[in-house]
């Protein structure tokens, strides 16, 4: 039971944390555009908060949550800016452990990114951004679990990745309103620990790549955004026979 309980929350962490790694999983990763807008000015310094709910559910799981994340962005010419991004996630929900009740499971994810921006063409009504740099995701978790008729224990994870992203966005205005759709290929790597009263594993997240496609729809007047995300990786085995349904909704606001 420990092995299958210890088994299982692995693959829980592998699906917040490197989807297409693991070989039974789809695809699922927090990841918001790491870019303000699809457009800069020479040396302004701009800033964007956005606020994100996530759900997913699919191959025994049901989980939820949210966030905050913040950027800031220099412009260090008419066409080149640099950004710094960095958030916090916390997500919960329920796991299947066959022959026994779904156990509750907790998630904190913590990431990180530098990004270099060109702004390749700035119009008065379409714009086209690219942006490259690195990254780090840090996640911690939890879950207590029934070893045995009269035993409980609790497992605990710590997991990082680091890696690499690039980029494009447009912006297409539209009266009062922005229309920016974005799509960012990801490539990241790392580990993954859980630790119980029974020893511990650890597992190695081999190089694996997500690509995300979602859109900023921004109310320019008081400069928040709406923003959908879809993110999928390619399955890794024809076994996937139901994969996650994830849904990502953000609220934002500009500065």
């Amino acid at each position: 039971m420990v092995k299958t309980v210890r088994s299982l929350f692995i693959a829980a962490a592998v699906v917040f944390l490197a989807p297409s790694a693991h070989a039974q999983q789809q695809s699922f990763s927090i990841t918001p555009p790491p870019i303000v807008a699809p457009t800069f000015e020479k040396d302004k310094t701009d800033t964007k908060v956005r606020f994100t709910y996530v759900s997913l559910s699919g191959n025994g799981m049901d989980f939820s949550g949210g966030g905050i994340d913040g950027i800031v962005r220099k412009g260090f010419s008419d066409s080149f800016a640099g950004d710094l991004q960095g958030g916090l996630f916390v997500i919960g929900g329920d796991i299947a452990v066959p022959g026994s009740a779904k156990q509750p499971i907790t998630f904190m994810n913590m990431l990180f990114s530098v990004n270099g921006e060109f702004l390749i063409h700035k119009g008065d009504v379409f714009s086209t951004l690219l942006f490259a740099g690195p990254n780090m995701s840090f996640m911690v978790g939890s879950m207590e679990y029934s070893c045995g008729p009269s035993c409980t224990d609790t497992m605990t994870m710590t997991s990082s990745l680091v890696g690499l992203q690039a980029g494009i966005q447009f912006g297409i205005k539209a009266g009062d309103f922005s229309i920016d759709p974005f799509a960012m290929i990801m490539s990241q790597q790392g580990s993954t620990t859980v630790s119980s009263s029974f020893g511990d594993t650890t597992t190695t997240i081999d190089p694996y790549t997500t690509t995300s496609f979602g859109v900023d729809l921004t109310y320019t007047p008081w400069n928040m955004s709406l923003s959908a995300i879809v993110q999928e990786a390619a399955k890794q085995s024809d076994k996937d026979k139901e994969g996650v349904k994830t849904n990502i909704y953000q609220l934002s606001w500009r500065f």
